[in-house]
């Protein structure tokens, strides 16, 4: 097997093997903090599938991005000459700057030997794409655990300190005014404030208008109904999660895709306001903790399959993709679709496939962070921690 070594000199060299075939190494050394990566081994996959732990690497960790190498000899060839001061690679114009944006975010990457650069490279450009989501999801993260949170109600004098969703909850259901779930708003802060701001110049939050008083405002708001955004405002799209995720659509888009299946769901259930949630594949409607043992008993489903995930992120989009595959009579845990949903419960129940969890790679797409209908009970109970075993 070959290996990676410093010379004399300090650079990062290949052992004397053939580059390409079967000299290939299985373990490569980062030229950026010189540690080593474990690769493919040599007869699973291409050159660019081996080195794609070590674009993910660079890109992840360094913010660095390499071109694509039509071999191992066409690798080596740009490895020999990576310098071990990455500094080095600045100053002698090697390493240009490449931002990803989206509203006011943005991260610079580190671009190596540009005139190499294949923009089209889709595999490299999704690795891009997801380390720049994963700095808006961490900060999203941060935000949602933030302890530090002191407001007072836009519409009354309460204050709320320690988190934001109890000040988010509180707007929805004492004041009938609704921004959206607390975890699909990010950087809260700043909306308060452009909110706080309009309600103080006595403008309607919905159709814009002024009004001469206070008093005047909030009768408008609430004779019109309009306790709510308007939608057609895009200054606000940069204050909500899915406007980041989904870079090809935006919110309007989404939900108009989602209420197709709303309207399908209505025809299942009868409304019942003082029931929470739904159950996946009946039209079992109760509370939640009934409802976990509903589908744990009848259907052999367990939800703390899916509370035990460790990302909060991937706990949501879990449920909405499981919400979504229902739709469509489809597995939520292979492609298998079903003409009928009595022949999708038998695919179910004969594959066992009901008693797992769904793959990451299956549901680990941004349309799952939007709710597949509104209000889905089960997306307000994520924080739950997974029963014991009996």
């Amino acid at each position: 097997m070959a290996d990676t070594a410093k010379d004399e000199d300090g650079e990062v060299e290949a052992a004397e093997e053939d580059g390409g075939g079967g000299g290939a190494p299985q373990v490569l050394r980062c030229f950026v903090c010189h540690h080593d990566l474990q690769l493919l081994p040599e007869d699973e996959g291409t050159t660019t599938e081996r080195l794609s732990l070590l674009e993910v690497h660079l890109v992840n960790e360094h913010k660095v991005i390499i071109p694509k190498f039509a071999d191992w000899n066409d690798f080596f060839s740009f490895y020999r000459t990576m310098e071990t001061d990455f500094g080095d690679l600045q100053l002698n114009d090697r390493c240009s700057p490449f931002v990803m944006s989206r509203f006011d975010k943005q991260v610079t990457y580190h671009v190596i030997d540009k005139e190499r650069f294949d923009e089209k490279n889709d595999s490299l450009r999704k690795t891009i794409e997801n380390d720049f989501l994963g700095n808006i999801l961490k900060e999203a993260q941060d935000e949602r655990s933030e302890t530090t949170f002191k407001r007072t109600c836009l519409f009354c004098k309460k204050v709320f300190e320690q988190n934001r969703a109890p000040l988010f909850d509180h707007l929805y259901h004492d004041h009938n005014f609704f921004l959206g779930h607390p975890d699909n708003i990010i950087n809260s802060n700043e909306l308060l404030d452009v909110l706080e701001a309009k309600l103080k110049q006595l403008q309607c939050l919905y159709c814009e208008k002024t009004f001469k008083t206070w008093n005047v405002l909030k009768e408008h708001m609430r004779k019109k109904g309009h306790k709510m955004l308007n939608p057609n405002n895009s200054s606000y799209d940069k204050f909500y999660l899915v406007n980041y995720l989904c870079s090809d659509k935006n919110w309007k888009q989404i939900k108009q895709e989602n209420d197709f299946y709303d309207e399908e769901w209505n025809d299942w259930v009868e409304e019942d306001k003082k029931q929470d949630c739904l159950c996946f594949f009946c039209p079992y409607k109760c509370k939640f903790d009934k409802v976990k043992q509903h589908m744990r008993e009848t259907h052999r489903f367990d939800f703390s399959l899916i509370t035990s995930m460790a990302d909060f992120y991937d706990r949501i989009k879990a449920v909405n993709f499981i919400r979504k595959r229902f739709f469509t009579n489809q597995c939520f845990n292979c492609d298998i679709q079903t003409p009928s949903f009595p022949l999708l419960e038998e695919h179910l129940a004969a594959t066992r496939h009901i008693t797992t969890a769904p793959a990451k790679d299956l549901f680990n797409q941004p349309e799952y962070y939007f709710p597949t209908y509104e209000d889905d009970g089960f997306l307000f109970f994520l924080d739950e921690f997974p029963e014991e075993e009996k």
